[in-house]
């Protein structure tokens, strides 16, 4: 049984920013990153499901801001 890897939330950014700046297919990217196509997909699915103001590309910043405000 494969032992399941851990991504940090910066590495999931830039892989969803790569796939959507690129313009190249899911199967290229995940490839070049590594990667599974299903895991790269799930990732771009899940930014998609985020409210646009927190995305993966926002979602750090929100959390430093709400660090800043409390």
């Amino acid at each position: 049984m494969k032992r399941r890897r851990k991504f940090d939330p910066s590495f999931k950014r830039e892989a969803v920013n790569l796939f959507r700046s690129s313009g190249r297919g899911l199967s290229d990217v995940a490839r070049e990153l590594g990667i599974g196509v299903s895991v790269l997909r799930a990732w771009v699915m899940k930014d998609d499901a985020q409210p646009e103001a927190v995305g993966y590309g926002d979602r750090d910043e929100l959390l430093r801001l709400r660090k800043e405000n409390a």
